[in-house]
C-alpha cells in the first residue's frame, strides 16, 4: 500500500501533466518558479 502511495505521488508530481499550470508537470513548474525568484 505504501508503495503505491509514493508512485502516485511521484506521477502525480513529476509526470502528470496540467492544464491549469499550462501544460506542465508541478515539478516543471516550481523548477520555472524558483529561476524567476
Amino acid at each position: 500500500m505504501r508503495q503505491g502511495s509514493l508512485d502516485y505521488i511521484d506521477y502525480y508530481n513529476n509526470k502528470r501533466l496540467q492544464r491549469n499550470l499550462g501544460i506542465l508537470t508541478p515539478m516543471e513548474k516550481h523548477k520555472i518558479y524558483l529561476q524567476a525568484a
